[in-house]
């Protein structure tokens, strides 16, 4: 058995950390990048039912009407980002994100100067002229799992500062003469890409859990996510990593067992629930599945200058960054 090493950033599920998350984006994520400028329209950050909160980031493009939008809808453990081109200017958003939302803001300035500081970093500050999007804000989430209507939200500077300041790096190492094991399963159908990972670092450890899906529809990018920690008892594997069984609670339903000597080596009813796609199946027949001894850790990280981020970013025109 090969012994490897990977280490990956890890947001977690925080305004602050999917605002980092949107900044770390290439331009043109939705769509090929091309030679436009780029600023930041300014965020709107909006409270919707069932615990959930959207936090909005409009990007805006030489051309208008190739601007983008990055549409971010989590809470503890779950998370939705969208992303889409729409018309994008400094001060106006309109946006259509088909059955799932629409934007039609417009900034509207106060007249007053407000300033900002990042979480991490109290001696650069910037400072922009205050003001709210009027206008239209409407969600309505696949299958119902989050709602928001508002017609008009102050304009946000707070979470685009918050560049590194929340995230962690995951370090996992794998190979033989671990205790723990990781369990990894793969799907790709067409535009479709879903990937969920179970760790334990002992057997009698808690389960680490992370699920993703990525798919497109029409011209909308949509990635979903949830993950945390569970029981013991939802993941357990022979010594020699050669069977496992997983029975985990709640986003998932049903059971599966990995048999390496078996003519079928996947085996159950598991699925899995993200926000907007319920019952996702986990056991089909083109589904890659790997069990290995591995071990994980979490390390914090930070970034020491989010300001220098700022200072190289070409923000809308009202906004400007002081020392």
């Amino acid at each position: 058995m090969r012994r490897g090493r990977r280490r990956s950033l890890r947001l977690g599920f925080s305004l602050a950390a999917v605002a980092a998350l949107v900044l770390l984006l290439p331009a043109g994520a939705v769509a090929a990048a091309d030679a436009e400028d780029e600023s930041f329209a300014g965020a709107f950050v909006v409270n919707a039912s069932n615990g959930y909160k959207i936090l909005g980031i409009p990007f805006a493009r030489g051309n208008p009407e190739h601007g983008e939008l990055a549409l971010f809808v989590g809470r503890k453990g779950e998370s939705v980002i969208y992303f889409t081109r729409g018309k994008v200017t400094p001060t106006a958003v309109e946006v259509d994100l088909g059955s799932v939302a629409k934007v039609d803001f417009t900034f509207v300035p106060s007249g007053r100067k407000k300033r900002a500081h990042s979480p991490c970093d109290k001696k650069h500050g910037v400072e922009y002229e205050a003001g709210n999007y009027v206008g239209s804000f409407e969600f309505r989430g696949e299958e119902g799992f989050a709602t928001a209507s508002v017609t008009r939200t102050p304009v946000r500077i707070e979470p685009l500062l918050a560049f590194g300041c929340a995230g962690s790096l995951r370090g996992e190492t794998w190979g033989k003469g671990f205790p723990g094991a990781r369990l990894r399963i793969r799907q790709r159908r067409g535009s479709e890409r879903l990937s969920v990972q179970l760790n334990k670092n002992r057997p009698s450890q808690r389960t680490l859990f992370e699920a993703n899906l990525d798919e497109t529809r029409g011209k909308v990018q949509i990635h979903r996510g949830v993950g945390g920690l569970v029981g013991a008892s939802a993941f357990s594997y022979a010594p020699d990593v050669r069977t496992a069984r997983t029975s985990p609670p709640a986003p998932f339903s049903g059971t599966a067992s990995f048999d390496r000597s078996a003519s079928r080596p996947w085996r159950g009813n598991l699925t899995v629930d993200f926000p907007g796609r319920s019952g996702v199946p986990l056991v089909t027949p083109d589904a890659k599945v790997s069990l290995v001894h591995a071990r994980w850790d979490v390390e914090v990280a930070h970034h020491d200058r989010p300001s220098s981020l700022l200072r190289a970013s070409r923000f809308a025109p009202w906004l400007s960054t002081k020392r």
